[in-house]
């Protein structure tokens, strides 16, 4: 048979047609695994057990938010224009501003000075050390005017209500300096050279000046304690401190952090806002305190004038003989009533003088036979000389008085 001669046994078969697996017998599958059943019940117990122990001893980490208004400030002349322009320079800077002040290290720094944060304790459980914040049983007290020994963790083993043992937990510890405080130096042996203390002693220990007291602490109790410094503690709240506005319209800031220990973070917050609120106010305080300096300096200076003119004043008076201004005012007053009264006599006058010029200057010489005048009887004597001496060698010359 040649090669490519078809089989006549399958030559009823489509050579083209795919052939169909065997389908899976799924009781067999399912037998041939019961048979481990035990280790399937052993891992699914172990799993559970293992999701209660993660969910009961996990650490919780607590989401704390809180928000603050942002006033707007005033534009400058000019950034109105910005503003109904749709810029919003002015407002979206005063926000940025706002932010770096809520995340600035000093503003950190004084919240923690105010909560006294330095000291974190810890109390020991059956499996995992939970974070103590409210209800201390103990209170560590820090000498921050000598150097200490910060980073590191200490044991606390309460022997009696009187006395205690303290063991280093953690020896990595540095030394912080108050006079270089941004610098700490490592320290590479740390050891105690004793271990029992009495509640309310002072403990000396190289670099480290620590007194610890007892609030509520019951004997066989065991605590764990840490000291950090101020700027480092300003520093790692800083970093975790989150503000941002709620959107890009708004003036408001949202303020989270995260925190394992929930009313340590509001405490925090609160306390933030606070010394946030406490410099707004103190800058508006100095504010007002400079204008009030520049008043008072201008009013030392107007009072300074008027001291010199009430001087002067003196001076006139003295000189002058002047005691009573008002009363020689009145009188000075009264003179020039006087006065304007004679000033206007003497106006009608000098016209009337005018006009007997131009008259006698238009009459040439001649001079009419009656003059009618109600007055001042001394110019009536001197107009009649003049007169007499315009018309002599006249003898038609004749004066009435009425």
């Amino acid at each position: 048979m040649y090669p490519n001669t078809p089989n006549p046994a399958n030559s009823g078969q489509n050579p083209f047609m795919v052939q169909k697996e065997d389908e899976i017998d799924l009781k067999v599958l399912l037998f041939n695994y019961l048979q481990y059943w035990p280790l399937i019940l052993a891992f699914m117990f172990a799993g559970l057990v293992s999701a209660f122990l993660f969910n009961r001893y996990a650490t919780n980490i607590y989401s704390v938010q809180s928000s603050v208004l942002i006033e707007d400030e005033e534009p400058s002349l000019g950034m109105d224009l910005f503003e109904s322009a749709g810029f919003g320079l002015q407002g979206k800077n005063n926000i940025e501003n706002e932010i770096g002040i809520l995340k600035s290290f000093s503003l950190a720094e004084e919240t923690i000075s105010e909560l006294n944060l330095n000291v974190q304790y810890f109390g020991e459980g059956f499996i995992t050390t939970n974070q103590l914040y409210d209800k201390l049983p103990i209170i560590v007290s820090v000498d921050w005017k000598q150097p200490q020994w910060v980073g590191g963790m200490f044991r606390i083993e309460v022997l009696d209500e009187n006395s205690f043992e303290l063991q280093i937990e953690n020896d990595e510890f540095s030394i912080y300096d108050p006079a270089d405080p941004f610098y700490k130096s490592k320290l590479e042996d740390a050891s105690l050279k004793k271990s029992v203390y009495s509640f309310g002693e002072q403990i000396e220990e190289g670099n480290l000046f620590i007194k610890i007291n007892s609030i509520y602490a019951n004997p066989g109790e065991n605590y764990q304690f840490r000291i950090t410094d101020t700027p480092t503690l300003a520093l790692k709240y800083k970093e975790e401190l989150s503000v941002s506005p709620i959107n890009k319209q708004a003036s408001i800031l949202s303020l989270s952090l995260e925190t394992p220990v929930r009313r340590l973070g509001e405490d925090y917050i609160n306390k933030l806002m606070e010394m946030y609120l406490k410099r707004e106010l103190d800058e508006k305080n100095r504010a007002s305190e400079s204008t009030i300096r520049f008043i008072e300096n201008q009013l030392l200076g107007i009072s300074d004038s008027l001291e010199i003119s009430e001087n002067r004043l003196q001076q006139y008076r003295s000189e002058n003989n002047v005691f009573n201004l008002s009363e020689e005012g009145s009188v000075i007053f009264e003179r020039l009533q006087d006065l304007e009264k004679q000033k206007g006599e003497t106006e009608v006058s000098l016209k009337y003088y005018q006009t007997l010029n131009s008259y006698l200057e238009n009459s040439q010489g001649r001079v009419g036979s009656s003059i009618h005048y109600w007055g001042n009887r001394s110019f009536i004597k001197l107009f009649g000389q003049c007169l007499s001496r315009a018309t002599s060698g006249s003898n038609s010359f004749k004066i009435q008085f009425f």
